[in-house]
């Protein structure tokens, strides 16, 4: 069982202690747009074969025969990566979770935070996806407790986005209240971490300037924020050029279509051939955000500010035993 693959690298963080949820369900949870969250199968990993059981404790033979075919499948496509995934006198567990979100334009979205109660849990990548096609999705966790551990909980992080989506004028002082936060644009000045902005196949890539605004006035569950730059028409601007010209989107599309973009983004380092996104990252320090953008401020006149409303649920009661 060392073929499966972590997304992240040895050294998890521990799970987070003092997290209060807002909702504790065993099983499974479903959202105000009919998505839906549930804990598909738990596995012992501490025998030569994976044995499955479901949510109820009782063993499965097609649950089993499913993850072992994932596993099967996993090994043939990445022989050589074996993290440690077995610890002698621990429960190893792996527990997949079955998610299926609304196919609304935009849908509450589901994340697990965390799984399990030690440095000892960590994502991977199995691939069961391809079973049941793109409208439902799995994730798979790898977890370790101590042997006389007998259930674990999973944190699971749903977003709701809010369904308005007002405008920030780009001038420092200004302010406006959305979601029941306050937001103020603090500042635009010229440079950033060009190392984030990938190349063009002649080595080319526009200047950046790092826009800063701020969050004031948060809730229990602070908002998160989707940030779009608006033209002086109010015209979404979602690619530019080298000079931070903006690009429309069909031309964009036409230009970034010539390229085999797996191909070419090994090749060259980058991939936005010729026309690059508007904002090239986001990051947030305390309550100010930082945009970098390789869109010209002049070009700029507002930022259309999104936002999603989280909410904590905690998945109760995993076996980590078959009945």
């Amino acid at each position: 069982m060392g073929d499966l693959a972590p997304v992240t690298k040895p050294g998890p963080p521990k799970a987070p202690s003092g997290e209060i949820s807002d909702v504790t369900v065993k099983g499974s949870y479903r959202s105000s747009d009919g998505g839906l969250i549930r804990v598909e199968a738990v596995c012992d990993l501490d025998v030569a074969d994976a044995n499955c059981w479901g949510p109820d404790g009782k063993p499965s033979k097609a649950l089993t025969l499913k993850v072992r075919d994932a596993i099967k499948r996993y090994r043939s496509a990445a022989p050589t990566h074996q993290p440690q995934l077995h610890f002698n006198g621990r429960k190893d567990r792996l527990l997949i979770f079955e998610i299926s979100e609304n196919r609304a334009k935009e849908p509450n979205r589901f994340f697990i935070q965390h799984t399990g109660t030690t440095p000892y849990s960590m994502p991977l990548r199995l691939p069961l996806d391809q079973v049941l096609g793109a409208s439902i999705r799995h994730e798979t966790y790898f977890i370790s407790e101590e042997l006389s551990t007998n259930t674990a909980v999973a944190r699971i992080a749903e977003f709701k986005h809010l369904p308005s989506k007002p405008t920030l004028d780009s001038e420092p002082g200004t302010s406006i209240s959305f979601g029941g936060e306050t937001q103020t644009f603090l500042s635009t000045t010229q440079g950033g971490p060009l190392g984030q902005v990938a190349a063009d196949e002649k080595g080319a890539r526009p200047r950046v300037w790092t826009v800063k605004i701020q969050a004031t006035n948060h809730g229990s569950h602070p908002l998160g924020y989707v940030f779009t730059p608006l033209d002086s028409a109010g015209k979404e601007i979602h690619f530019v050029d080298v000079k931070g010209t903006p690009i429309p989107d069909e031309i964009a599309r036409k230009v970034m279509s010539k390229y085999d973009l797996k191909r070419d983004r090994q090749a060259m380092g980058g991939y936005f051939i010729g026309c690059w996104p508007a904002i090239t990252s986001l990051s947030q320090e305390g309550d100010v955000y930082s945009l970098i953008l390789a869109a010209d401020p002049a070009k700029v006149a507002k930022f259309r500010i999104g936002g999603v409303s989280p909410r904590y649920i905690s998945l109760s009661d995993i076996p980590l035993g078959p009945k």
